[in-house]
């Protein structure tokens, strides 16, 4: 099996994505679920929702649009 996938399906992967807009993508989505949804998140994915948005203000904070 592994000779099988090394000698054909095998290939180098090229990563070519940089990045860009991710951190605005995360705090659109972040704050539409907010507002549409309050009232019905449950702890546990509103606590990783605000992690990941303490981590996007703290070291992102210059990548996000003001207007986002």
């Amino acid at each position: 099996m592994e000779e099988h996938w090394n000698g054909l399906l095998a290939h180098p992967f090229s990563w070519d994505y940089d990045g860009s807009g991710l951190h605005e993508k995360a705090v659109k989505r972040f704050t539409k679920l907010l507002a549409n949804s309050v009232e019905t998140f449950e702890l546990r994915i509103l606590v990783k929702m605000l992690s990941l948005m303490t981590n996007v203000t703290t070291d992102y904070f210059d990548e996000v649009p003001e207007s986002t």
